[in-house]
């Protein structure tokens, strides 16, 4: 009888991959790796667009806080006076102040410009004049486009950095010890007044300053209060405080708006992200939006401003126009109510207050 083995050995069988499978999960590996990596790159993109849109438009926002909140700060201490000292015959609104907004204000404004004094008590003499808290300003903003104004010039004599050309909003805040609205060439006592803007709007290195990169649009529309209808005062986006015609030292023809503020200031502002301002400034010619045909007048009812707003809104969008190439941008639009403003639309009665 034949006895069993009970050292019987156990064989091991091993399985492997032949060479077409690895070829087929190196392709389907190599695939997933793609996706990956497009998932990824397309992740970055949006998040670093996102990113630079955020940063400008915090930036922009802020910039036009600052400047509305000004702006509803204006002031022009109007008084009443006689129209002829010598031989009065009614009483006249009248200031030495001025509030001025139009579109040939500054040399190479783009769009529109806005000055005015505010009691904002900005010295640079705060040994003098710091305790005046609520002294005379000069105040005022446009948009221009060109180099940076703010490198030193000792920079660029060392390192020569490129120019980095872009479109600025500046804020223009005179001194109060510099304040020259009360001198004699800007003094609406004489026999007549000054043009549009007077001596007293003077931006130089040493009062302006960038409050805002990117703005590419700055426009200004005075108003009535919702009260009087809220129609626009200028249909050419003009307005100045002083017009009038003086004969004699005393007031030949007035306005509607003489010596006064406007009751609400529209105030509409178009910002691209820097990722934009990129890809369109590149050199010292400043790139084409048309915006040198836009905002020139406003018809019934805005409707020409809004057809001027869509008009910009499809340039920079690559749609229309002189550009195409898409740009990002927003709008930033508000109507600032100037607390200072004592509107009379009837200008017989308010001279003979």
């Amino acid at each position: 009888m034949d006895k069993p083995d009970v050292h019987q050995g156990v064989r091991t069988v091993t399985g492997g991959f032949t060479l077409l499978e690895m070829m087929v999960a190196t392709v389907i590996f190599v695939i997933l790796m793609l996706i990956i990596f497009q998932i990824t790159q397309t992740t970055s993109r949006v998040w670093r667009k996102s990113s630079s849109q955020i940063t400008s438009m915090q930036g922009a926002r802020a910039a036009f806080e600052s400047m509305t909140r000004r702006l509803s700060q204006a002031t022009l201490n109007v008084y009443y006076g006689y129209d002829d000292p010598n031989n009065p015959s009614q009483y006249l609104r009248r200031s030495e102040l001025q509030f001025i907004c139009g579109k040939t204000l500054i040399s190479n404004q783009i769009t529109h410009a806005v000055f005015f004094q505010a009691p904002l008590g900005h010295t640079d003499d705060t040994n003098r004049y710091g305790y005046m808290e609520n002294a005379l300003n000069a105040c005022g903003y446009y948009v221009v486009y060109g180099d940076d104004p703010n490198v030193p010039q000792f920079y660029k004599d060392a390192v020569n950095p490129p120019p980095k050309y872009r479109f600025r909003l500046m804020e223009y805040l005179q001194p109060t010890q510099n304040l020259g609205i009360y001198t004699p060439d800007n003094s609406i006592s004489g026999n007549t007044l000054p043009g549009h803007g007077g001596g007293w709007i003077q931006p130089n290195s040493d009062n302006t300053r960038v409050l805002a990169e990117n703005v590419v649009a700055l426009i200004i529309l005075p108003m009535r209060s919702t009260r009087d209808l809220g129609d626009v005062l200028n249909s050419d986006f003009e307005y100045d405080s002083r017009d009038g015609a003086w004969e004699n030292g005393k007031p030949a023809q007035r306005y509607e708006h003489s010596s006064q503020l406007p009751p609400i200031v529209q105030v509409t502002m178009v910002v691209i992200d820097e990722e934009s301002a990129q890809k369109v400034c590149r050199d010292a010619t400043k790139p084409n939006f048309g915006l040198d045909n836009l905002f020139q007048q406003v018809g019934n009812e805005q409707e020409q401003l809004l057809a001027d707003l869509d008009t910009l809104k499809n340039t920079l969008g690559g749609k229309s126009g002189g550009n195409s190439i898409p740009l990002n941008y927003y709008v930033f639009q508000t109507n600032v109510a100037i607390r200072g403003a004592k509107w009379s639309s009837d200008l017989s009665s308010s001279s003979s207050q």
